[in-house]
């Protein structure tokens, strides 16, 4: 693996850890599950190229709290809704494992 190659990958590797991404879909998923189990992402991907599958809301808040927020139209109340509870509930768990770390770098895990 070369330097960059391997730089690139501890970027990435940052930028998950430091960002927090919802994603909200609506359309049409069709089985996702196999003999060896799901594959959400590749059920995913194949649902949108194929145009059964849209982004309603996306919801990106990075580390420093800087936010993006897409909202596609014509998203009603209740995905609106939806999508407020799991940002909620992503922000808590990051919140859990930021805790986690901090607890564990005071040797107090």
């Amino acid at each position: 693996m070369s330097f960059e190659n391997a730089l690139k990958k501890l970027e990435d590797a940052v930028d998950d850890l430091t960002t927090l991404t919802v994603r909200t879909f609506g359309g049409k998923l069709e089985s996702i599950v196999n003999l060896t189990g799901a594959d959400f992402e590749k059920a995913l991907q194949k649902a949108q190229t194929e145009g059964v599958l849209a982004l309603k809301m996306r919801t990106e808040i990075k580390l420093d709290s800087d936010t993006d927020l897409f909202v596609a139209d014509g998203v009603d109340a209740a995905t609106r809704e939806m999508h407020a509870a799991a940002v909620q509930a992503a922000l808590t768990a990051r919140q859990a494992i930021v805790d986690l770390a901090a607890r564990t770098v005071r040797g107090k895990a």
